[in-house]
């Protein structure tokens, strides 16, 4: 990264090569003249993913270690390696575990800076104030209120492009309409404003054809901290939110926060995916695979290579192949006569 500073200590220019990304602090006829961002690279898993935000547990191969230092490691996510030398990251939607939130206030002294309005989280706008009081009203469980707010973002903010990578609390409300960040900066100002210390998420989301999109949303904290996702109207987040960085969305950290997802960007191609389970279905790669040098083998005539690897798939756990395979087993068994078989 490369900065140039004012001698106020104040950042004018700000470059980072490796991920083409470039700031200069111009002056307000430039910054209302700015145009809208073009297209940025994309990242592909090598398998759609037709209903992300069902997606309970994912597991993605990763092609180095770099990648894999990139992704915030916690309960939620893991980067492991296997005893065949390749890096995976694991996610896994945390079960059930609010009725352990505590209730507000929330006085820790660690959190106190989550509690603070910033230059773009107004959360001492007296409309904020006023709205904040009136969804909490008289509930002091924390994840209740918390649920109560991000309710109301998803059902108020009108979704709409932006020039501008982040509006302030007073712009969205000015205007009610934006992206992903303009819902996640509304949702925090409220929590802090309700009491609920809040802080941003910047990572990846994989949209259903399999697409790695960047996205923001946020983190609250109820006695620990829950991702939340206002723009996507869930609460508690789903496995195919990958998340990357988070803190507190100011302009001297917002580098911080966007430059793991920068550098994914820039490293990452296509991913190997490994697994998904929707609590509906569960797609297992090696399944896959072996489905389709199953029916190879049948084109082929390999009856026997055939109905051995069909057997293969249903020794694996229950996954989108299973039930064929058993019925292309018990299709052949009598196919031969053996009734008892099939």
């Amino acid at each position: 990264v490369l900065c140039w500073l004012d001698v106020q200590g104040r950042q004018v220019h700000r470059q980072v090569p490796l991920v083409g990304a470039e700031e200069v602090r111009g002056s307000v006829s430039q910054a209302l003249a700015w145009g809208m961002p073009g297209p940025g690279k994309v990242v592909w898993l090598d398998y759609p993913v037709p209903a992300p935000a069902k997606v309970e547990r994912l597991v993605l191969e990763l092609p180095s270690h770099l990648l894999g230092s990139l992704v915030i490691q916690d309960e939620r996510q893991q980067v492991v390696e296997g005893l065949d030398g390749v890096v995976r990251l694991a996610i896994q939607r945390p079960e059930d575990r609010h009725r352990d939130a505590i209730r507000l206030p929330i006085l820790k002294p660690e959190l106190a800076s989550f509690l603070q309005p910033s230059l773009y989280i107004q959360s001492d706008d007296p409309r904020i104030q006023e709205l904040a009081g009136q969804l909490r009203g008289q509930e002091r469980d924390a994840w209740q209120v918390v649920l109560r707010l991000q309710r109301w973002v998803y059902d108020h903010l009108r979704p709409a492009e932006t020039a501008v990578r982040f509006k302030s609390t007073g712009e969205i409300l000015a205007e009610m309409e934006g992206t992903c960040s303009e819902d996640t900066v509304r949702f925090i100002s409220l929590c802090r404003a309700a009491g609920i210390p809040g802080r941003d998420c910047a990572g990846l989301v994989v949209s259903p054809s399999g697409a790695l999109i960047p996205h923001l949303w946020a983190e609250v904290y109820v006695g620990y901290w829950a991702s939340v996702d206002p723009a996507w109207d869930e609460a508690e987040v789903d496995a195919a939110h990958i998340q990357l960085s988070a803190g507190e969305l100011a302009p001297q950290t917002v580098g911080r926060l966007n430059s793991p997802v920068g550098l994914f960007l820039a490293f990452a191609d296509t991913l190997k995916l490994g697994e998904y389970f929707t609590g509906e279905t569960r797609f297992l790669v090696e399944a896959d695979g072996l489905f389709v040098q199953a029916g190879q083998a049948e084109r082929t005539s390999a009856d026997t290579l055939a109905q051995d690897l069909y057997q293969q798939i249903t020794h694996l756990p229950w996954n989108h192949h299973t039930a064929e395979a058993y019925l292309r087993q018990g299709r052949f068994q009598l196919q031969q006569g053996h009734l008892v078989e099939a």
